[in-house]
């Protein structure tokens, strides 16, 4: 289950007693977020995965067109 808030520039969301979420900036099509929380509390980005390709052509065979 995913709990989804809106939050606006400066506010911020509480989790537990010691955590807190605060949306710092907003522009350019990304969010940044600032994370308090105490140092023994592990904070890891999850990076959306590179897109991948897989309707490329392997044109190496094909001998080049020339006109004259």
């Amino acid at each position: 289950m995913m709990l989804v808030l809106s939050r606006k520039l400066g506010e911020a969301i509480k989790i537990s007693d010691n955590i807190t979420v605060r949306l710092v900036k907003v522009g350019n099509g990304r969010v940044r977020l600032g994370i308090e929380a105490p140092p023994e509390i592990s904070i890891s980005r999850m990076d959306a995965p590179a897109p991948t390709v897989d309707n490329r052509t392997d044109i190496g065979h094909l001998q080049p067109t020339v006109s004259v």
